[in-house]
């Protein structure tokens, strides 16, 4: 394989890897609101 080749591979690699932990950035941020939603709405049911 040529350094071009090996690089690139590298690169699409590097970016796959930027994409997957951004998505999982979404989905952990729309976790933490559903999570705080439901607290908020049981906490204002006891009162």
């Amino acid at each position: 394989m040529s350094a071009s080749h090996q690089r690139a591979d590298e690169e699409k690699t590097d970016l796959h890897l930027a994409y997957n932990r951004a998505r999982r950035g979404v989905k952990d941020e729309r976790l933490k609101e559903i999570v705080n939603g439901m607290k908020k709405s049981k906490a204002g049911a006891a009162v």
